[in-house]
């Protein structure tokens, strides 16, 4: 009777564990087809935008802001410049952020940023897979509570972590440039 006991706890110990590896694959998997069917409300659920947008603002603006000052310098305008761009970045992460914009990637599976030849960010860009087909993607463990999550044909990640047992949440975007640097 005490073997079957262990048994069985040992059998429900694998399972709970196994779904707990297993969760972010199928979340995933989720928000891909919700992608497809333009469905924004199961994408809302699954992203936390505060933290998103923020993240996003950061990445943003260091890589605009170190850009600039080596591109400017010694410009007297260079100042006015940096203030623009500023609030051009806050206005266009407050636009792209929202659930449709996020389907648009997460449907292409790609985030990434092209950059202008006259060194000025341009706005997301995504790509499909070969063939228009869908882009084959690599779920990386960066510790229990959080995964990166990439297009193996391109740079760049999208950054989930765990919100309770088997929910996950999109926060951040690891975003790829191309272009001149």
């Amino acid at each position: 009777m005490t073997k079957k006991r262990i048994s069985i706890a040992l059998v429900a110990l694998a399972l709970i564990i196994g779904i707990y590896a297993v969760s972010p694959y199928f979340v995933l998997w989720r928000i891909q087809r919700a992608a497809k069917a333009n469905d924004s409300n199961y994408i809302s659920e699954h992203v936390d935008f505060p933290a998103l947008r923020e993240q996003l603002r950061v990445q943003l603006t260091v890589a605009m802001t170190s850009r600039m000052d080596r591109e400017l310098a010694g410009n007297p305008f260079a100042g006015l410049g940096q203030m623009f761009a500023l609030s051009m970045i806050n206005t266009m992460v407050d636009t792209m952020v929202t659930p449709s914009g996020l389907a648009a990637m997460v449907k292409n599976a790609s985030p990434s940023v092209s950059t202008a030849r006259n060194g000025a960010t341009g706005v997301p860009e995504t790509q499909t897979g070969i063939n228009g087909d869908e882009p084959k993607l690599s779920i990386k463990y960066a510790d229990l509570d959080e995964v990166r999550v990439s297009p193996e044909s391109a740079e760049g990640a999208f950054i989930f972590r765990r919100d309770g047992w088997f929910h996950w949440k999109l926060v951040g975007i690891d975003i790829a440039r191309s272009g001149p640097r």
